[in-house]
């Protein structure tokens, strides 16, 4: 009776052993390194981990990291804007949406003790910026306005510009460049008009195009943040031309040393970002 005994128990242990070998492995925290500076300095814990594999991001964490917005729609479901592209996640979906089309994710988002995490690549492609794992150093590393961005909207078919009007997105191209040097800030963007006719964009107000610039996810100034007018105005670019706008910033001297995303805001009824890039390193003695 012993053997019999002995034999069953022997059975049963190694039917579970197929069990015990499929066991999901724990999830795997990262530090959230943004521009080369640990974005997890101020928290308890870690905006990223790995799980099965794919790399996830605290969602709020996520956007401050890439100064972008978070908005919840019906349901519950999150979306990401950046630069005024939406990309919409459904949780437990390993597929997210963006203007209309289905965009494929590595994994599902999840809830994980009332915190919300997709895949950051997801969040990377849409600000366009580079991303880099290092699973064994414990990182998940973004260099902002280093990477391609998700495909371009399709443009509109040229014989039928007079049905629909594009959009800002569609119609418009934005060339950033920003410096900073002893002297201050120096922002500058070219705006090109893509369409074969004068394109006007409205705004609510006396401010139209705002440049912003960024710090560790918060928004330090802003170029119309003095400016006045409550009468609605307008910008007309004419067709296949370029408007240029331009601003400096003494003032950002007083932020300190420090890694800087400038950003160009249409100050549309619904304002618009448009991909930021990164700017240099600040210390006492300018740029390095």
């Amino acid at each position: 009776m012993k053997s019999v005994a002995a034999s069953i128990a022997c059975v049963f242990v190694a039917s579970l052993q197929p069990c015990l070998a499929a066991a999901p492995a724990p999830d795997a925290p990262l530090r959230l390194i943004v521009d080369g500076r640990n974005f997890d300095r101020t928290r308890a814990t870690t905006s990223a981990l790995v799980r099965s594999g794919v790399t996830y991001v605290d969602l709020v964490q996520g956007v401050r990291a890439v100064g972008g917005w978070l908005s919840f729609g019906p349901g519950g479901s999150p979306s990401v804007t950046v630069g005024g592209r939406t990309l919409e996640f459904t949780i437990g979906r390993k597929s997210a949406t963006l203007e209309a089309r289905s965009v494929p994710l590595p994994g599902a988002p999840f809830v994980l003790d009332g915190d919300t995490f997709v895949p950051l690549v997801a969040v990377a492609t849409l600000a366009s910026a580079k991303l880099t794992v290092d699973a064994h150093d414990g990182r998940a590393s973004l260099a902002l306005g280093q990477g391609d961005g998700y495909a371009a909207p399709a443009r509109p078919d040229p014989g039928n510009v007079d049905d629909i009007a594009p959009s800002p997105t569609q119609a418009l191209a934005f060339a950033t460049t920003g410096s900073i040097d002893a002297t201050g800030l120096h922002a500058r963007v070219e705006i090109g008009n893509l369409t074969k006719k004068p394109y006007v964009l409205s705004f609510p107000s006396a401010r139209q195009i705002a440049f912003v610039l960024w710090r560790n996810g918060n928004e330090v100034w802003s170029s119309v943040e003095n400016v006045s007018g409550t009468e609605p105005s307008k910008l007309t670019i004419p067709a296949n031309g370029t408007n240029v706008v331009s601003s400096d910033w003494p003032g950002v001297d007083r932020l300190g040393e420090g890694r800087y995303l400038l950003r160009v805001r249409l100050m549309t009824q619904i304002p618009l970002d448009i991909t930021p890039i990164s700017l240099g390193v600040v210390s006492a003695a300018g740029p390095r």
